[in-house]
């Protein structure tokens, strides 16, 4: 079978438009086989059977029952890089993994938790080489303190995308 692959960036918030960019590479009959390199690293397969629907979700420790209950309902584990779980439906029709609108909140809330955890995590870094940026400070100590705050700012970033898409989230339930 031929294979291709494709590197794609995205980012949890953009989850949507990822499937669908999944679902257009199916229309062209490249089946998703595997995800690598922290979810960025897309293998197909060029397929001539129909190909399933791609759903993700995002579990960091998921239990046993979380698998068991999702291939009972008929879906298939593809790949689970970094926490994302790249789920194929072979059935019928255009299912969803989430049938909830609370379920969809509930993975991007578990997203932000973890962006809040490495928010937190970096602050006594940031506080140490930013507590004395006098003119005496060396370059070492600048330049980790603008790293440092430019991954600060980046995961706050973050967490701001996540919270908008579950206020979007709930404005389309009511």
């Amino acid at each position: 079978m031929t294979t291709k692959t494709q590197f794609k960036w995205w980012f949890g918030w953009d989850v949507p438009q990822l499937e669908q960019w999944l679902e257009n590479q199916a229309s062209q009959g490249w089946r998703l086989i595997d995800v690598k390199s922290f979810g960025l690293r897309f293998v197909f397969e060029k397929s001539e059977e129909p190909i399933p629907v791609v759903k993700i979700d995002f579990q960091m420790s998921p239990q046993k029952d979380y698998f068991d209950l999702l291939e009972e309902a008929g879906w298939c584990l593809i790949a689970h890089p970094n926490g994302w779980h790249f789920w194929s439906y072979h059935g019928q029709g255009k299912p969803e993994l989430f049938s909830e609108k609370e379920s969809l909140m509930d993975r991007n809330r578990r997203q932000m938790f973890l962006v809040a955890l490495l928010f937190l995590i970096q602050i006594p870094t940031f506080r140490r080489f930013g507590h004395d940026l006098s003119a005496q400070s060396d370059l070492f100590d600048k330049t980790v303190f603008c790293l440092l705050l430019l991954l600060l700012a980046t995961l706050a970033y973050c967490f701001t995308k996540l919270a908008l898409a579950n206020v979007r989230i709930k404005s389309k339930a009511h």
